[in-house]
């Protein structure tokens, strides 16, 4: 018997009364291919594609073994070579692929077979279903000439796709040989064959799902402890505690931006150093591990896990399934501040108005306003008001939200320190390092009658900052721009800059572009009230040397400096241009 006379008359015996279907002697029936698409989408959504995979292939070689059984016994074959060519013939009779045999070589102690599989039922039904995928998709294919091969070769053999149209290959081509001619990635495959295989990926499953049911028990047992804790309102340091006592590590909430703890609890009393490393920046020996606690795009806080052992994955999954009362305890906090925020906003608006003082609250502010005491103002391009707080409570604890900027008021004393300043504008950067952030800060005042004052002058301070900072973070003090403050409280900053660069401004280009000092020997002559003799000394020049400064000076600005109005103009621009450049520096 050859291959090529296997034909479905002589193969299939169809009984119409009885309605049965027999292919060698094998009862078959006929069933539609979308069947199958559907079992692998379920098996796959269900079980996920590896246990699938190693599912359909089992199918094949049983059906494969089968069918070489069924046509080893039917018919009488010359060589075992035709015996082998009778496989892909009887894959085409089944209508699950056009099978077409382009290459097979057959020695005593190896085979090599190669060929193309066309209109494959399974790469329809996987793409139809499951879509493309990055690895061939013809398992059941695969199964089939495994376990034909196996009956009538006798011998280990080694199947696999080259190709695939279920991963956008041209075509779908299979090679079947002997393991040492198999390449080296293509002999970890044998697994799917091996008939122990499906039996312990789902004794795997199995065990997964027991870890997992596990996790799920001492989850919900944890939650429940931690809702206890949050209505008996002991608050977030003892739900710390509770997840180190259960859990066996140190637990730290910090914020979401910074490395700041709100709460700490250590397991081990070396732990808190430790942490402390980790906050610097430098490198710990310990093991840790990270969860955000966020909703909705917001992020509250970040949940520090610390152990000197490995945290093993069962109790970081333990900690994930119980971050809802996390969630719920922060989103509440966040309403409060919310609220408070809200009522520090209209008290101090009340402030600045001059309304009901006698009324005023001052239990809703930490500032004592019968101390000196400034208030500072924040103009951020960054939007989250609760991270911005998170950011400087450390340094101010009133920081709240009126008329779109950040609003802090500051004990005088410690703005004395010169560390307040520094500090803000450190975490800010650390916290927002793609955000801008000006941070202007008004006189010091004594009673909240003049707070009106020194808020003014802190917006204003900001406002000429954002105009004029080529910084992308930085503070000034109504000390450093007293002098300006008048203007600023009438114009608009860049009004400033243009003016100053309508006036000076091709002075200030002559010396940047021939390194030149015109503008310090323009500000020498007016503060010597236009001597020539006492500007030249000052400025270690001799008389016809500063005579000619002051020619090409007035010869680049077009402007009198020797008339009253030129002079005024002149000493004017220079004014703001210092200005402008003190902020800068």
């Amino acid at each position: 018997m050859k291959a090529n006379k296997l034909v479905f008359e002589h193969v299939v015996d169809v009984s119409p009364r009885s309605g049965v279907i027999k292919l060698n002697n094998k009862r078959m029936v006929l069933t539609a291919t979308e069947s199958f698409g559907f079992l692998r989408k379920d098996l796959v959504q269900t079980l996920g594609m590896e246990r699938a995979k190693t599912i359909f292939i089992r199918y094949g070689i049983s059906s494969g073994y089968n069918a070489a059984k069924a046509v080893m016994n039917e018919f009488p074959w010359r060589t075992k070579e035709q015996l082998i060519l009778a496989g892909p013939a009887l894959h085409t009779l089944a209508g699950t692929v056009m099978v077409e045999a382009e290459q097979m070589d057959l020695q005593e102690n190896s085979l090599y077979m190669r060929g193309s599989w066309h209109y494959s039922y399974e790469y329809e039904e996987h793409v139809k279903h499951i879509g493309f995928n990055e690895e061939p998709v013809c398992w059941e294919l695969l199964g089939y000439v495994k376990g034909y091969l196996r009956a009538v070769y006798g011998k280990d053999i080694v199947v696999y796709e080259e190709c695939c149209r279920g991963k956008k290959d041209a075509h779908c081509i299979f090679v079947a040989c002997s393991p040492h001619l198999a390449p080296r990635e293509h002999l970890n495959e044998l697994s799917y064959f091996d008939t122990d295989c499906l039996v312990s990926r789902f004794d795997d499953m199995y065990q997964q799902m027991e870890e997992q049911h596990t996790i799920v028990e001492r989850a919900d047992e944890l939650q429940e402890k931690l809702m206890q804790v949050l209505l008996k309102e002991q608050g977030l340091e003892a739900m710390l505690q509770l997840i180190c006592d259960e859990l066996e590590v140190s637990a730290i909430a910090e914020r979401s931006m910074i490395r700041r703890p709100f709460e700490q609890v250590f397991y081990e009393a070396s732990h808190k150093a430790l942490y402390e490393q980790y906050a610097r920046g430098e490198a710990v020996d310990a093991h840790m591990e990270t969860l955000h606690i966020k909703s909705n795009q917001l992020a509250y806080a970040k949940l520090v896990l610390l152990s000197d052992a490995p945290i093993v994955p069962y109790k970081k999954k333990i900690v994930q399934r119980s971050l809802t009362t996390f969630i719920w305890y922060f989103n509440m906090t966040l309403r409060n501040l919310k609220h408070h925020w809200q009522q520090q906003a209209e008290a101090f608006e009340l402030l600045l108005q001059q309304q009901k003082i006698e009324q005023f609250d001052n239990s809703l502010f930490t500032v004592n306003f019968h101390e000196p005491f400034r208030v500072v103002v924040l103009k951020s391009n960054a939007t989250d008001l609760y991270e911005q707080y998170l950011c400087l409570e450390k340094h101010v604890n009133d920081v709240f939200m009126l008329n779109g900027d950040i609003v802090l008021l500051v004990q005088e004393p410690t703005h004395q320190k010169g560390k307040l300043a520094q500090a803000c504008v450190k975490d800010f950067m650390k916290a927002f390092p793609k955000s801008k952030g000006y941070f202007g800060v008004g006189r010091v005042v004594t009673n909240i009658e003049n707070i009106q004052t020194s808020y003014e002058e802190a917006m204003k301070l900001s406002n000429f900052l954002v105009h004029c900072s080529n910084k992308r973070v930085q503070v000034v003090t109504y000390e450093k721009l007293q002098h300006v403050l008048l203007f600023l409280k009438t114009t608009d900053p860049s009004q400033l800059v243009s003016y100053y660069e309508e006036i000076i401004g091709a002075l200030i280009a002559y010396d940047v572009k021939q390194d030149t000092q015109l503008l310090q020997t323009l500000q020498a002559y007016f503060e010597n009230n236009g001597n020539l003799n006492k500007t030249a000394h000052q400025l270690n020049l001799s008389l016809p040397g500063l005579r000619y400064r002051m020619d090409k000076i007035e010869s680049l600005i077009h402007v009198d400096v020797k008339s009253g109005d030129g002079r005024f103009q002149c000493q004017l621009a220079l004014q703001f241009y210092y200005a402008v450049q003190a902020i800068s520096e």
